[in-house]
């Protein structure tokens, strides 16, 4: 993948994404802060100002995953043939959280093309990328 590639997926919210990209970057994400953080929890074992140091760059790349996992959620509900203010779904606790999860990881997207652009499945919007 190539960093177009990855700008494109993370930076945007026009166009769709199947399942694979969504769970890759959310997979990602989760393990890049359980690491960051645990070198954030390490280095403030051996020095303060090094740990507040690492801290703030560890929480400043967990920014810059929260809005790409922000871009890509919008896109794959897009997939699913819903406008992207379906992400605010999950502020209904349990139920909403559950919903999204379903629907984003484990249902396919629309067949063919939608409002927000063809099927990222579809052998036409592959040889577009």
């Amino acid at each position: 993948m190539e960093w177009g590639d990855i700008k494109e997926l993370a930076f945007t919210w026009e166009g769709r994404v199947n399942r694979a990209p969504w769970w890759g970057f959310n997979v990602a994400s989760w393990v890049a802060g359980l690491v960051g953080y645990a070198i954030a929890f390490y280095a403030v074992e051996r020095s303060e100002t090094l740990g507040v140091v690492v801290s703030v760059l560890v929480s400043l790349v967990f920014i810059g995953f929260a809005i790409g996992g922000v871009m890509v959620t919008i896109k794959r509900w897009h997939d699913r043939g819903r406008p992207g203010w379906w992400i605010f779904i999950v502020v209904i606790p349990i139920v909403g959280q559950l919903w999204a999860l379903i629907e984003l990881g484990f249902l396919p997207g629309e067949d063919g093309t939608n409002q927000w652009g063809p099927n990222p499945l579809s052998p036409a919007a592959r040889r577009q990328s």
